[in-house]
């Protein structure tokens, strides 16, 4: 089963695409999660056309928005998923307003560790059609992490594209 913060960005990804573009971002990740340092290497972010919910993933590799619905082998991602809908600029509490997930993908793609944040928050400096900036500071079991993130719209595939193992 795929973890929920990927489907719920494809699902966001693929509302009305019919452009593609594939822009790259960038994070900076501090701290450890289930023992090693995440070096961030992308980042994208995602609008709900109908009711403003926001999602930016953190990638440790580059190309992330060109993969589209497809996911990487042996790769991390932090996801910052919106609970609420119409976000905008400010703080918001990961166990109330954002649903934080870190998902380690071993080699065949399968969730070999997924975390959901239990504290912290996510601020939101920017957000408008060309993606959204901010920082974080979050908790979860596996450590802790700290950062920013410059996350530029990612407009993928159209919809029907098969997830696959890339």
């Amino acid at each position: 089963m795929r973890d929920k913060g990927r489907l719920l960005a494809a699902a966001m990804l693929f509302a009305g695409c019919t452009d593609h573009q594939y822009p790259e971002g960038s994070a900076t990740v501090s701290g450890t999660l289930s023992g090693s340092a995440f070096s961030a290497m992308d980042a994208y972010s995602l609008t709900n056309r109908d009711n403003g919910a926001v999602g930016i993933d953190i990638f440790d590799f580059s190309g992330a928005c060109a993969l589209g619905a497809n996911e990487k082998a042996s790769s991390r991602t932090l996801g910052i998923i919106s609970r609420i809908p119409a976000v905008s600029s400010g703080t918001y509490d990961v166990t109330t307003d954002l649903y934080v997930q870190y998902v380690a993908r071993d080699a065949t793609c399968g969730a070999s560790i997924q975390e959901t944040a239990t504290a912290g928050t996510v601020t939101f400096s920017r957000i408008d059609a060309s993606g959204i900036k901010g920082t974080f500071d979050v908790t979860f079991s596996a450590g802790e992490v700290t950062g920013m993130f410059d996350a530029p719209t990612c407009v993928g595939p159209p919809i029907g594209k098969v997830i696959e193992c890339k």
